[in-house]
């Protein structure tokens, strides 16, 4: 979508079109670039984090645009929309120090990381002492429950 030729004209003076139209053309092109990201996924549920949960107006245009999935945001499941980075690096953590795969080939056949299949992430360097590590688990991590 960035690669639109319109992307690449000049920009015009806010003044001449206004803030509110440039708000609003922000906001479309971001719920816009969400769903073209997950186009592909068929997703059936959307959850969204972070300060875009606060505004009404891109969560209502998500929905627009997305008629196919129920669009909420993170707190409906428990967890803090300004909090996502820090689950997902204790579940990276917790997911390397297992043995386990942090990334996966999806129903696309493509990783998120561009691997060509699971591929357990990260390092994990010891301090003073040894570092003992459990063995690897032998199944798959399916779900994540948040309590």
């Amino acid at each position: 979508m960035l690669r639109d030729p319109y992307f690449a004209l000049a920009p015009r003076s806010v003044r001449a079109i206004g803030w509110e139209d440039l708000a609003a053309t922000l906001t479309q092109l971001s719920a816009c670039s969400v769903a073209a990201a997950v186009q592909s996924y068929d997703v059936a549920e959307l959850l969204v984090s972070g300060g875009g949960t606060r505004n009404p107006e891109l969560m209502r245009r998500l929905r627009d645009v997305l008629p196919q999935a129920t669009v909420a945001d993170a707190d409906s499941r428990g967890v803090d929309p300004d909090a996502k980075e820090v689950l997902m690096w204790a579940l990276l953590g917790f997911l390397s120090w297992h043995g386990l795969p942090g990334t996966v080939i999806g129903q696309d056949g493509r990783t998120a990381t561009g691997a060509s299949g699971p591929r357990v992430l990260g390092r994990l360097t010891p301090g003073a002492r040894p570092l003992r590590m459990p063995d690897p688990s032998s199944t798959p991590v399916r779900s994540l429950r948040l309590v």
